[in-house]
């Protein structure tokens, strides 16, 4: 199911969420059950493992990370703020967020439970979704625990003697309390990635709430033990994670997806020294190839090692290739970044067109026109019926639908009556909910251009003013070639791998 939307989405996500656990977690028989409810919980209320693998089988099909003692570490530290940086699908969430909330809810050692988004209380809700679906669909929980009562919504609901409650950046928890109980448990997640970035503005913003209203909310007596968590991927300098890092409030975790071999260590699947912190899942032949093929992007997203922001795109990077070599049956898309305003005011106008294909579970987009010219408003609708016409089969023509949509549909649908060629105008930001902003969309190119799924199927002045945009970026005078490409390559992966509405 698609990430919910509104609180009738979310209550479909519960139901579906309960009904999958019920068939996927059986209940204890045979060999499992030979040492009996209490021995089995005296043995979970010391043992997080056995917790895990005993309640959860569903998260537990794979050996463990090497880290997973590390995971269980950081659950346990109190009275200090914790910043946990890991690689996406390295299993924080899971253990930190869901796993260990459980084990704090049936053994009763946690009061109050807080978990904080910056995008909306829907998105901090989800985080809710799988504990109550837990509670209300894990037989082994249910047999061995009993049925604990889950009352109250699916964004604010007590679950024992519990209360669990979802919560946004821009709320206010000083104060906040249950049954006279401060918050003791605060799980931080999705404030900021690579695809939600914020301005300085913002950032210092934010850090003042983290470190003024969130960490005042917890309990502050001699008596109280409290525990925050801010699960988080590190991937820029120019974050609010770097300032939180930076600030020596937070004790730091940083977890890797590639080590070195200690001193005297011998591990049958190392290679040239270095080995996978989590071998079953991501092996480490897999990591070093992928290591191979983008070793900036790796750096960033596997081993929470982000660069200086300045120059994060390579001339190496991009890469031609002949006409002939674009696959036949692609999808056919256009963007046009309209930048409203007479020739030379300032910005530049770009439009293009790529042929897009899914090969291996990737998304390759072969950029086969591009014009990025100072020109005026009817020059540029000149060029766009003329590229539309030089390639048939164009199924959208998107744009960001901000401060343009108005302008640009109402001239467009003029000159294709004049013109007798329709143009399919596509508003993203209408018809697509979530689609990724301008300011946010060029960073998150750095993967895909590295990676070589963005190729150039034509070479002329147009697409080397592309690539210096890429390459100016983010300090350069014009970016406009790189929003305009980084426009189509998001609408495409937002067609073809995400809601298929080309399909």
């Amino acid at each position: 199911m698609h990430k919910p939307k509104n609180l009738e989405e979310l209550t479909a996500l519960l139901t579906e969420s309960v009904a999958v656990i019920r068939e996927s977690v059986p209940p204890f028989g045979g060999s499992e059950d030979a040492l009996g409810r209490d021995a089995r919980r005296a043995r979970a209320r010391v043992d997080r493992a056995f917790f895990k693998r005993t309640y959860f089988p569903h998260y537990a099909r794979e050996a463990e990370p090497e880290y997973a003692g590390v995971l269980r570490e950081v659950c346990a530290r109190r009275n200090r703020p914790q910043l946990l940086l890991g690689f996406r699908g390295c299993g924080k969430s899971t253990d930190i967020s869901l796993v260990d909330a459980l084990h704090e809810i049936v053994f009763g050692t946690a009061r109050f439970f807080i978990y904080i988004s910056r995008s909306s209380l829907i998105a901090a809700a989800e985080y809710l979704v799988p504990i109550r679906a837990e509670l209300l669909g894990n037989q082994r929980l249910r047999y061995d625990f009993g049925s604990i009562a889950v009352e109250g919504g699916e964004m604010d609901f007590v679950a024992g003697e519990t209360r669990v409650l979802a919560g946004g950046i821009k709320s206010s928890y000083r104060g906040k309390k249950h049954r006279g109980y401060r918050p003791d448990r605060i799980r931080i997640e999705d404030l900021e990635d690579n695809t939600n970035r914020m301005n300085p503005r913002l950032i210092r913003k934010y850090i003042r709430v983290l470190h003024d209203d969130i960490l005042q909310a917890v309990g502050s007596g001699k008596k109280e033990t409290w525990s925050v968590i801010f699960l988080a991927n590190y991937f820029s300098k120019r974050s609010l994670v770097h300032e939180v890092r930076t600030s020596g409030q937070w004790q730091v975790t940083i977890l890797k997806s590639l080590r070195r071999l200690r001193e005297g260590e011998s591990i049958p699947y190392a290679i040239d020294g270095e080995v996978s912190t989590w071998e079953d899942r991501y092996p480490t032949a897999e990591l070093i190839e992928r290591r191979l093929r983008a070793p900036v992007s790796f750096a960033i997203e596997w081993q929470q090692e982000p660069q200086d922001d300045e120059g994060v795109f390579r001339r190496e990077w991009f890469r031609y290739v002949q006409p002939e070599e674009v696959p036949p049956d692609c999808a056919r898309i256009a963007w046009v970044d309209p930048s409203p305003g007479e020739r030379g005011a300032g910005d530049y106008k770009a439009y293009g067109v790529a042929d897009f294909a899914v090969e291996r579970g990737e998304l390759y987009m072969y950029l086969i026109d591009v014009r990025i010219r100072q020109e005026t408003v009817n020059e540029m609708l000149e060029g766009m019926f003329e590229m539309h016409r030089r390639h048939p089969g164009i199924r959208v023509w998107g744009y960001e639908s901000v401060g343009s949509e108005y302008f640009l549909e109402k001239l467009a649908a003029g000159e294709s009556a004049r013109a007798g060629v329709a143009l399919p105008m596509f508003a993203v930001m209408k018809n697509i909910p979530g689609f990724v902003y301008k300011k946010h969309r060029i960073p998150q190119m750095q993967a895909p251009v590295e990676k070589g799924l963005c190729l150039l199927a034509q070479s002329n002045t147009d697409t080397e003013r592309l690539i210096q945009h890429y390459l100016d970026f983010p300090g350069g005078e014009h970016d406009d070639g790189a929003d305009m490409h980084s426009g189509l390559y998001k609408l495409g992966e937002s067609m073809l791998l995400g809601q298929g509405i080309l399909a």
